[in-house]
């Protein structure tokens, strides 16, 4: 069953080996080609857009640079922007506790009156996806004021300021404490003080799926193919809920590299404070990168150029903004959960430096799901072989050895089940099943399937074994 869990846990997206070229148009032709459904890109240097476009499909029609798609996290960005605004304004002091500005808030842990809106806004507040004491995706809050009440029963997995841990119920707080200061809806404020100032026409925010406008369809793969997936009903918050367009979001980089947008960038945020709002303030300092202020700061994990970026990964989407050296900007839009954006963004901008690519992102080969039917298919035979000889396997070998064999096969079930939990506790995220089949289909249900069949040969085989056992304890063939 390993070769089921391991790549349902991570579906990576392959890379073609055909010449990408420094053609953008023609990198994201052969993305399609490979069959990711569709894609929207922008890539700005100063004040001046230098492409955007889209390739592909929306479910409904072709992408292009006004596609409305989900960007995911990238929403925590913004969210930070609002903050900062509130700051600007003298609303709000970025060191002052959260609880004197939202006195409603309130956890089963007194340390978390000590959590300032800075440490919300770089995740250093101790809140964290273990310790929420429920599950944020089978929660179904409609608002951020009824998403914080979600956090009463929570506690602080450490001091604040003392750790980190990327968790979105900080951004849930966040949200609430622009609508708390500003007294406006967190929606109706993204809208009237950042994205109309920007002239990003076509973004909005939303709290749960069914008040976002038409966006691009969300995608899994089924053997290397789109699959189109209902959107989840789940909150989203201040932590994902923004959807945009390719347009839209080169206007939003223009403005966070420091460049003016229809003469406003001042309006809107401080160059001083853009700088805050970008500058490394999460306390890990071993690593390259580190957690801003709704921004990544420093050379990504798995390598290249240092830069300030966020990446997007929701329900069948993919997004990233980064803001490179040279005053370079890139976004991309993708209505799958692979290839990464930042992949994508990462090549983009080797394309615009002048650099000839060999390979290209591209949707997932077939294999993981091939692999995941054949593990799957082998444990049902070997399952159904071992109902069908329950009642002989019973009465062979030594009696403990054969309950602890089934025990052992309820153990295996139990962990298959699992499988969100504990892959969730491994990389300190939050998961459960939607999730997982939203990344993996087929091998997701594979391993419930394979978990099923573990569980029924247990049960043939404790049924066997009790009606065999005789009154000395001893166990005999019935007929």
């Amino acid at each position: 069953m390993l070769s089921v869990l391991v790549p349902m846990l991570l579906v990576v997206a392959t890379r073609a080996d055909q010449p990408a070229g420094t053609d953008v148009s023609g990198y994201l032709d052969a993305m399609v080609d490979s069959g990711v459904p569709g894609v929207a890109v922008v890539v700005i240097q100063g004040d001046k857009v230098l492409t955007a476009t889209g390739h592909g499909s929306t479910g409904s029609g072709s992408a292009d640079a006004n596609t409305r798609f989900r960007v995911a996290s990238l929403t925590k960005s913004f969210t930070a922007t609002a903050v900062l605004q509130l700051v600007q304004k003298g609303s709000v002091d970025l060191d002052r506790p959260v609880a004197s500005y939202l006195r409603e808030f309130c956890t089963a842990d007194d340390r978390s009156d000590r959590i300032t809106v800075r440490q919300v806004l770089n995740q250093s507040s101790g809140l964290t996806d273990r310790t929420l004491g429920f599950n944020q995706y089978a929660a179904r809050p409609t608002n951020a004021e009824e998403a914080v009440a979600l956090l009463r029963d929570s506690r602080l997995a450490y001091d604040p300021e003392t750790s980190w841990d990327y968790s979105n119920p900080n951004y849930w707080l966040a949200a609430r404490l622009v609508e708390v200061v500003s007294g406006e809806a967190f929606s109706d404020y993204l809208a009237r003080h950042i994205f109309t100032p920007l002239g990003m026409r076509r973004t909005s925010h939303y709290d749960v799926p069914g008040q976002a406008p038409a966006v691009a369809e969300s995608h899994s793969y089924v053997f290397g193919h789109p699959l189109h997936l209902d959107d989840p009903d789940s909150f989203a918050g201040g932590a994902g809920g923004v959807v945009t367009t390719a347009n839209d979001l080169g206007r939003w980089l223009r403005f966070q590299h420091g460049y003016s947008v229809l003469g406003q960038q001042g309006e809107v945020l401080s160059s001083t404070l853009l700088q805050e709002q970008h500058r490394r303030q999460s306390p890990l300092q071993e690593y390259s990168v580190g957690y801003a202020l709704g921004w990544w700061n420093g050379e990504p994990a798995d390598g290249g150029i240092s830069r300030i970026s966020h990446s997007g990964t929701g329900a069948g989407t993919s997004a990233y903004e980064g803001l490179f050296p040279g005053g370079i900007g890139i976004g991309v839009l993708i209505n799958a959960g692979t290839p990464r954006a930042d992949v994508v963004a990462a090549d983009l901008y080797a394309l615009v430096s002048g650099e000839s690519l060999q390979d290209v992102a591209t949707a997932p080969a077939p294999w993981p799901d091939v692999i995941a039917v054949v593990a799957v298919i082998a444990v049902g035979a070997l399952g159904l072989r071992g109902i069908r000889n329950a009642r002989k396997w019973a009465v062979k070998g030594n009696t403990a050895a054969r309950w602890t064999i089934v025990a052992l096969l309820l153990v295996v079930s139990a962990c298959l089940v699992a499988v969100p939990w504990i892959g969730g506790r491994v990389v300190a995220r939050q998961a459960d099943w939607t999730v997982l089949f939203y990344t993996a289909p087929v091998p997701s249900a594979a391993v419930l399937i394979g978990a099923v069949c573990l569980l029924l040969l247990a049960a043939a085989r404790s049924v066997a074994l009790l009606r065999n056992r005789g009154m000395t304890g001893d166990y005999v063939l019935r007929p």
